[in-house]
């Protein structure tokens, strides 16, 4: 096992003062807005490298283990609403010890409120985590990548009937391994709308918005560079419809236009959205269903960016106060943009199969099993895979 570095101490000794502060500091905060947390977890991956069947035989079989230490607060101050997310995780292979690593999960948000005109949030998120292995299916090196992401957006109630909204927000990826280095990016992002709101917080409108990406590093493939930054500017209308209380449709249908500034032949331009339609069928079961259509990238391993057609389904149940029980089926297809250095056009299907069982023997301890099933099918020899993996989870609220 690994040696723990300066780094990760530091963040230990941050979180475990932390939380005595505000474990004691009930004078200012009140106990029920503040909780700290311990979990341990234990996943068995069946196909860890995301290998496809065709390849030589090489087991990626694999358990591992997770302890998290955290804590979570929820503080009011008249209307404003401070909200802190703190956690620090260490991850141990069974077979692969070259893939252990210490990763954590940050968030800090301000809810505002300025009179009954103005409202809004502003705030900081950063994890560390591991890479998923589905693009690379690299065996020999994992690569722990580390976002960071900082908003701000305010919304503005020009008269009872109309709302202006606008916001930024600003996106980072670094990528820990060397040979990744033409990864990293930064994403500026701008939007900009107006909604009709009703009396019963119904809203529809239209808006716009304006991503700008860079990465610093150029990518090298069969001896050429390429720059993968882009523009991206996107119109659309939006809708958030409640009806009598156990139903919600949320939506968002435009036009998006994305211009890269080497390779025009993967720019994009058409028709966008996502369609969301929550039910609560009983006071015990809720259903949800969504489609989209969209452009952006497929994970955080690549620089190359798809078109993107999917469908889910997901339903929750609750039989009692201290079971739950979820189900949820997914399908994505992914047309790749002219990705560079491949002849053939690459077009993937991933359908997804996950399933939940969640146990409260007592008001602050929470059990929960997960399971999911994974297949993608790819026109790109040996990109196919299946993948299969089951979590066992313990957490304990103090």
């Amino acid at each position: 096992m690994k040696v723990i570095s300066c780094m990760h101490k530091s963040y230990v000794w941050k979180l475990l003062c932390g939380l005595v502060f505000l474990w004691h500091h009930t004078a200012a905060v009140a106990r029920d807005v503040v909780q700290p947390y311990v979990s341990g977890s234990v996943t068995h991956h069946s196909n860890l490298f995301r290998l496809s069947k065709d390849m030589a035989p090489v087991t990626s079989d694999t358990v591992m283990s997770r302890i998290e230490a955290g804590v979570q607060m929820n503080y009011l101050i008249s209307r404003q609403q401070l909200v802190f997310k703190g956690s620090v995780n260490w991850n141990k292979f069974e077979q692969y010890e070259y893939l252990n690593y210490d990763g954590n999960d940050w968030l800090a948000v301000w809810k505002w409120q300025l009179g009954n005109l103005w409202q809004g949030d502003l705030g900081y998120t950063r994890n560390k985590t591991l890479a998923n292995f589905a693009e690379t299916q690299i065996t020999t090196i994992g690569d722990v990548r580390t976002h960071q992401s900082m908003f701000a957006n305010a919304n503005y109630r020009l008269h009872p009937d109309w709302r202006l909204h606008g916001g930024g927000r600003w996106n980072s990826l670094k990528a820990g391994s060397a040979t990744a280095q033409f990864l990293n990016r930064e994403e500026t992002v701008g939007v900009l709308g107006v909604d009709y709101v009703t009396h019963s917080d119904n809203s529809i409108g239209v808006q716009s918005e304006f991503i700008e990406a860079r990465f610093p590093e150029r990518e090298i493939i069969s001896a050429s560079s390429f720059d993968n930054g882009y523009s991206q500017m996107t119109i659309s209308s939006v809708a958030d419809w409640k009806s009598s209380g156990n139903s919600r449709f949320r939506s968002r249908l435009g036009y998006a236009q994305r211009k890269y500034n080497e390779l025009a032949t993967r720019d994009f331009n058409g028709m966008t959205g996502r369609l969301t339609y929550d039910w609560s069928i009983t006071g015990k079961t809720l259903l949800s269903v969504a489609a989209w259509r969209e452009v952006g990238g497929v994970s955080e391993v690549l620089s190359t960016f798809a078109g993107t057609k999917g469908s889910s389904l997901d339903v929750s149940w609750f039989p009692t106060s201290k079971i739950f029980v979820r189900g949820g089926v997914a399908h994505n297809s992914y047309d790749f943009r002219e990705d560079p250095g491949f002849v053939d056009k690459r077009e993937d299907k991933v359908r997804t199969l996950s399933t939940s069982l969640g146990y409260s023997p007592l008001q602050n301890i929470q059990l929960s099993l997960d399971g999911v099933i994974e297949q993608r099918d790819s026109t790109r020899i040996f990109f196919d895979y299946h993948y299969k993996l089951i979590t066992a989870n313990l957490r304990v609220n103090f």
